[in-house]
Protein backbone atom coordinates (compact mmCIF):
# COMPACT_ATOMS: atom_id res chain seq x y z
CA UNK A 1 0.00 0.00 0.00
CA UNK A 2 3.08 2.44 0.78
CA UNK A 3 4.28 2.19 -2.65
CA UNK A 4 0.50 3.48 -4.03
CA UNK A 5 1.00 6.51 -1.68
CA UNK A 6 4.50 7.27 -2.61
CA UNK A 7 3.98 6.61 -6.05
CA UNK A 8 0.72 9.37 -5.78
CA UNK A 9 2.89 11.62 -4.20
CA UNK A 10 6.03 11.02 -6.60
CA UNK A 11 3.67 11.76 -9.34
CA UNK A 12 2.04 14.53 -7.88
CA UNK A 13 5.43 16.26 -7.64
CA UNK A 14 7.18 15.80 -10.64
CA UNK A 15 4.13 16.96 -12.44
CA UNK A 16 3.87 19.95 -10.28
CA UNK A 17 0.54 18.87 -8.38
CA UNK A 18 -1.25 17.53 -11.81
CA UNK A 19 -4.05 15.36 -10.83
CA UNK A 20 -3.03 13.11 -13.98
CA UNK A 21 0.58 12.44 -12.64
CA UNK A 22 -0.46 11.72 -9.23
CA UNK A 23 -2.47 8.85 -10.85
CA UNK A 24 0.03 7.64 -12.81
CA UNK A 25 2.13 7.68 -9.85
CA UNK A 26 -0.69 5.63 -8.03
CA UNK A 27 -0.45 3.14 -10.92
CA UNK A 28 3.41 2.53 -11.08
CA UNK A 29 3.02 2.47 -7.10
CA UNK A 30 0.46 -0.43 -7.24
CA UNK A 31 2.20 -2.23 -10.06
CA UNK A 32 5.44 -2.13 -7.15
CA UNK A 33 3.58 -2.75 -4.45
CA UNK A 34 2.40 -6.06 -6.63
CA UNK A 35 5.23 -7.42 -8.16
CA UNK A 36 7.53 -7.07 -4.67
CA UNK A 37 5.18 -8.82 -2.67
CA UNK A 38 6.15 -11.71 -2.56
CA UNK A 39 10.04 -11.30 -2.04
CA UNK A 40 9.68 -8.16 0.20
CA UNK A 41 6.78 -8.91 2.31
CA UNK A 42 4.85 -6.33 1.89
CA UNK A 43 1.29 -7.71 2.75
CA UNK A 44 3.08 -7.86 6.48
CA UNK A 45 2.86 -3.86 6.76
CA UNK A 46 6.88 -3.28 7.45
CA UNK A 47 8.54 -1.07 5.29
CA UNK A 48 10.53 -2.32 2.95
CA UNK A 49 14.39 -0.93 1.47
CA UNK A 50 12.46 0.23 -1.54
CA UNK A 51 10.10 2.10 0.10
CA UNK A 52 12.53 3.48 3.07
CA UNK A 53 14.09 4.70 -0.45
CA UNK A 54 11.51 6.41 -2.35
CA UNK A 55 11.13 8.73 1.28
CA UNK A 56 14.93 9.13 1.02
CA UNK A 57 15.25 10.34 -2.22
CA UNK A 58 12.67 12.93 -1.63
CA UNK A 59 14.28 14.18 1.32
CA UNK A 60 17.37 14.61 -0.14
CA UNK A 61 16.26 16.32 -2.62
CA UNK A 62 14.74 18.80 -0.39
CA UNK A 63 18.10 19.22 1.58
CA UNK A 64 20.17 19.83 -1.75
CA UNK A 65 17.95 22.29 -2.35
CA UNK A 66 17.55 24.59 0.27
CA UNK A 67 20.82 26.34 0.44
CA UNK A 68 20.26 27.03 -3.31
CA UNK A 69 23.17 24.93 -4.83
CA UNK A 70 24.11 21.49 -5.46
CA UNK A 71 27.39 20.37 -4.49
CA UNK A 72 29.34 17.36 -5.96
CA UNK A 73 30.04 15.92 -3.26
CA UNK A 74 26.15 16.03 -2.29
CA UNK A 75 25.39 13.85 -5.33
CA UNK A 76 28.28 11.64 -4.78
CA UNK A 77 26.90 10.99 -1.37
CA UNK A 78 23.85 10.17 -2.71
CA UNK A 79 24.96 7.82 -5.60
CA UNK A 80 27.55 6.04 -3.36
CA UNK A 81 24.51 5.59 -0.55
CA UNK A 82 22.54 4.07 -3.74
CA UNK A 83 24.98 1.89 -5.23
CA UNK A 84 25.79 0.58 -2.26
CA UNK A 85 22.44 -0.45 -1.10
CA UNK A 86 20.97 -1.74 -4.37
CA UNK A 87 24.12 -1.70 -6.85
CA UNK A 88 24.88 0.41 -10.03
CA UNK A 89 22.26 0.13 -11.97
CA UNK A 90 19.65 1.06 -9.71
CA UNK A 91 22.00 3.68 -8.64
CA UNK A 92 22.18 5.22 -12.01
CA UNK A 93 18.79 5.03 -12.40
CA UNK A 94 17.89 6.78 -9.02
CA UNK A 95 20.18 9.74 -9.28
CA UNK A 96 18.36 10.50 -13.01
CA UNK A 97 15.18 10.86 -10.75
CA UNK A 98 16.79 12.95 -8.26
CA UNK A 99 18.13 15.48 -10.97
CA UNK A 100 14.58 15.46 -11.87
CA UNK A 101 13.25 16.16 -8.00
CA UNK A 102 16.00 19.27 -8.05
CA UNK A 103 14.08 20.51 -10.53
CA UNK A 104 10.54 20.36 -9.15
CA UNK A 105 9.06 22.34 -5.59
CA UNK A 106 8.66 19.36 -3.21
CA UNK A 107 5.82 19.76 -0.58
CA UNK A 108 7.61 19.14 2.37
CA UNK A 109 5.20 18.90 4.69
CA UNK A 110 2.42 16.48 2.85
CA UNK A 111 5.70 13.99 2.05
CA UNK A 112 7.12 13.89 5.50
CA UNK A 113 3.10 13.16 6.82
CA UNK A 114 3.06 10.32 4.71
CA UNK A 115 6.26 8.41 6.06
CA UNK A 116 5.20 9.42 9.47
CA UNK A 117 1.71 7.68 9.04
CA UNK A 118 3.54 4.65 6.93
CA UNK A 119 7.01 4.16 8.56
CA UNK A 120 7.93 3.36 12.50
CA UNK A 121 9.59 5.59 14.27
CA UNK A 122 13.39 3.85 14.04
CA UNK A 123 13.22 3.89 10.40
CA UNK A 124 12.53 7.54 10.82
CA UNK A 125 15.62 8.72 12.89
CA UNK A 126 17.21 6.55 10.02
CA UNK A 127 16.08 8.79 7.48
CA UNK A 128 17.37 12.09 9.73
CA UNK A 129 20.98 10.42 9.96
CA UNK A 130 21.45 9.84 6.21
CA UNK A 131 20.02 13.62 5.93
CA UNK A 132 22.57 14.77 8.15
CA UNK A 133 25.68 13.09 6.21
CA UNK A 134 24.14 14.51 3.00
CA UNK A 135 24.38 18.07 4.29
CA UNK A 136 27.66 17.71 6.32
CA UNK A 137 29.12 15.91 2.69
CA UNK A 138 30.29 18.97 1.94
CA UNK A 139 31.94 19.84 5.06
CA UNK A 140 29.88 22.30 5.86
CA UNK A 141 26.67 22.59 7.45
CA UNK A 142 24.28 25.78 6.06
CA UNK A 143 21.19 26.88 7.98
CA UNK A 144 18.89 26.79 5.61
CA UNK A 145 20.39 23.23 4.91
CA UNK A 146 19.33 22.91 9.29
CA UNK A 147 16.39 24.25 9.16
CA UNK A 148 15.36 22.42 6.34
CA UNK A 149 16.43 19.02 8.29
CA UNK A 150 14.48 20.02 11.68
CA UNK A 151 11.22 20.93 9.58
CA UNK A 152 11.56 17.54 8.14
CA UNK A 153 12.44 15.88 11.97
CA UNK A 154 9.22 18.20 12.89
CA UNK A 155 6.86 16.98 10.03
CA UNK A 156 8.20 13.03 10.66
CA UNK A 157 7.02 13.31 14.13
CA UNK A 158 10.72 13.12 15.53
CA UNK A 159 11.61 13.44 18.95
CA UNK A 160 12.98 17.07 19.59
CA UNK A 161 15.79 15.45 21.95
CA UNK A 162 16.45 12.43 19.39
CA UNK A 163 16.87 15.12 16.94
CA UNK A 164 19.43 17.13 18.94
CA UNK A 165 21.19 13.65 20.21
CA UNK A 166 21.68 13.27 16.08
CA UNK A 167 22.73 16.54 15.45
CA UNK A 168 25.23 16.71 18.28
CA UNK A 169 26.60 13.45 16.45
CA UNK A 170 28.02 15.75 13.46
CA UNK A 171 28.19 19.25 14.51
CA UNK A 172 30.08 19.08 18.15
CA UNK A 173 33.26 17.15 16.90
CA UNK A 174 30.98 13.91 16.57
CA UNK A 175 32.14 13.48 13.03
CA UNK A 176 34.20 15.70 11.00
CA UNK A 177 34.74 18.57 14.38
CA UNK A 178 32.07 20.84 13.13
CA UNK A 179 30.14 23.00 15.42
CA UNK A 180 27.16 25.29 15.92
CA UNK A 181 26.53 28.32 17.91
CA UNK A 182 23.14 28.74 17.21
CA UNK A 183 19.77 27.43 17.84
CA UNK A 184 18.33 23.65 16.91
CA UNK A 185 17.97 25.40 13.53
CA UNK A 186 21.14 26.06 12.53
CA UNK A 187 21.86 29.42 14.40
CA UNK A 188 25.07 31.21 13.11
CA UNK A 189 25.86 28.42 11.05
CA UNK A 190 28.81 25.64 11.46
CA UNK A 191 32.43 26.45 12.03
CA UNK A 192 35.71 24.18 12.56
CA UNK A 193 36.64 22.60 15.69
CA UNK A 194 38.47 19.97 17.35
CA UNK A 195 37.99 16.37 16.48
CA UNK A 196 37.16 14.91 19.39
CA UNK A 197 33.88 14.93 21.37
CA UNK A 198 32.80 17.20 23.83
CA UNK A 199 31.25 16.70 27.27
CA UNK A 200 28.27 18.75 26.38
CA UNK A 201 28.22 17.31 23.17
CA UNK A 202 28.00 13.61 24.95
CA UNK A 203 25.03 14.22 27.23
CA UNK A 204 23.36 15.89 23.95
CA UNK A 205 23.73 12.63 22.60
CA UNK A 206 22.88 10.40 25.59
CA UNK A 207 19.55 12.62 26.44
CA UNK A 208 20.53 13.63 29.10
CA UNK A 209 21.74 16.16 31.49
CA UNK A 210 24.73 16.44 33.59
CA UNK A 211 22.74 16.45 36.91
CA UNK A 212 21.68 12.70 36.57
CA UNK A 213 23.17 10.40 38.70
CA UNK A 214 25.94 7.25 37.83
CA UNK A 215 22.71 4.85 37.58
CA UNK A 216 20.91 7.70 35.93
CA UNK A 217 23.82 7.76 33.25
CA UNK A 218 23.61 3.90 33.34
CA UNK A 219 20.00 3.73 32.68
CA UNK A 220 20.16 6.75 29.75
CA UNK A 221 23.14 4.79 27.82
CA UNK A 222 21.41 1.99 27.88
CA UNK A 223 18.21 3.26 26.06
CA UNK A 224 19.98 4.95 23.87
CA UNK A 225 21.82 1.77 22.60
CA UNK A 226 18.94 0.30 22.46
CA UNK A 227 17.06 2.92 20.06
CA UNK A 228 20.10 3.11 17.57
CA UNK A 229 20.93 -0.64 17.45
CA UNK A 230 21.70 -2.01 14.12
CA UNK A 231 19.32 -4.69 13.91
CA UNK A 232 16.49 -2.38 14.19
CA UNK A 233 17.34 -1.30 10.54
CA UNK A 234 18.69 -5.01 9.29
CA UNK A 235 15.52 -5.71 7.30
CA UNK A 236 17.16 -2.58 4.63
CA UNK A 237 20.10 -4.23 3.90
CA UNK A 238 23.76 -3.40 4.77
CA UNK A 239 24.34 0.67 3.84
CA UNK A 240 21.38 0.78 6.80
CA UNK A 241 23.07 -1.61 9.70
CA UNK A 242 26.60 0.63 8.46
CA UNK A 243 24.91 3.72 9.02
CA UNK A 244 23.17 2.30 12.57
CA UNK A 245 26.38 1.54 13.84
CA UNK A 246 27.76 4.04 13.38
CA UNK A 247 24.99 5.73 15.25
CA UNK A 248 25.77 3.28 17.86
CA UNK A 249 29.14 3.72 18.33
CA UNK A 250 29.09 7.46 18.87
CA UNK A 251 26.61 6.28 21.75
CA UNK A 252 29.34 4.39 23.10
CA UNK A 253 31.87 7.46 22.83
CA UNK A 254 29.68 9.48 24.33
CA UNK A 255 29.23 7.37 27.65
CA UNK A 256 32.73 6.88 27.68
CA UNK A 257 33.54 10.73 27.54
CA UNK A 258 30.82 10.89 30.65
CA UNK A 259 32.51 8.29 32.51
CA UNK A 260 36.09 9.59 31.85
CA UNK A 261 35.09 13.20 33.47
CA UNK A 262 33.19 11.51 36.23
CA UNK A 263 35.93 8.71 37.20
CA UNK A 264 33.59 6.12 36.12
CA UNK A 265 35.20 2.51 35.62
Amino acid sequence: MFGKIFGAILGWVLTGGNWKGALVGFIIGAFLDNSTRVKIKTSTGRTTAEDFSASLLLLSAAVMKSDGKVMKSELDYVRKFYTEQFGLDYAQKQMLELRELLKQEIRLREVCQEIQNHMDYHLRLQLLHYLFGLAKSDDTLSNQEMDTIQQISQFMGINFKDYESLKAMFMFGGYNGYSSSGDAGGGAGARPRSQGMDLASAYTILETESSVSDDELKKAYRKMAIKYHPDKVASLGEAHVKSATEKFQKVQQAYEVVCTSRGIK
